[in-house]
């Protein structure tokens, strides 16, 4: 698997899980081979490498404060920054959303264990509902098992998200609560069938 450099941090977070500590962090790639870059990923995923990546996520995961592992994902579909909600753990495994795209990477290795497109635009936020995986993308909501397969997906009128402040996307017990750029508004039941407000 070819390694891939990075030349500047854009933003980051770090988490900690079991005994490890993860660091995610937005990158940009400003030249691949050049060598003012800050860190050389051993692990490169990209779902279309002839396009230019819109959106860089580099990986790392540290263990008593020494790295043990790191993996870029490259993404070209819509552009995402990172936020609390890119990123999911269940049972040793990072769910992370970049650009249009999920990844599943095995903890602590970050070998890849699936990688799905629910949505065609732009994946903003992965979240855990009833045991398995809910994508807010901006074209469609989708349920998702933790294997990877589509349970069901949900579009509308417009794109999820809104003209001012108002929530596009909330979660209230088994109802996903949704509104589009429109101001149209939309109720879903677990099963992702629209129900009455």
């Amino acid at each position: 698997m070819a390694a891939f450099f990075v030349s500047s941090y854009l933003s980051s977070m770090t988490f900690n899980y079991k005994d490890y500590s993860i660091l995610l962090t937005q990158e940009y790639n400003d030249a691949p081979l050049s060598k003012g870059n800050l860190k050389n990923y051993t692990r490169s995923y990209q779902s279309s490498p002839e396009y230019e990546a819109s959106t860089i996520y580099g990986i790392s995961i540290f263990k008593d404060k020494k790295e043990i592992a790191n993996a870029v994902i490259l993404e070209s579909g819509g552009a995402t920054q990172l936020n609390p909600h890119s990123y999911l753990i269940k049972e040793d495994v990072l769910f992370i959303t970049c650009s249009n795209q999920i990844y599943a990477l095995q903890i602590p290795t970050l070998s890849l264990i699936w990688r799905l497109e629910p949505e065609f635009a732009t994946c903003f936020e992965i979240h855990d509902f009833k045991g398995d995986i809910l994508i807010w993308g901006e074209t469609s909501i989708s349920r998702i098992t933790s294997d990877g397969t589509i349970k069901w997906g949900f579009s509308a009128r417009d794109i999820f998200v809104t003209l001012d402040e108002s929530p596009a996307f909330e979660i209230d017990g088994d109802q996903i609560l949704l509104t589009d750029w429109q101001g149209f508004k939309y109720c879903l039941n677990a099963d992702g069938k629209e129900i009455s407000l």
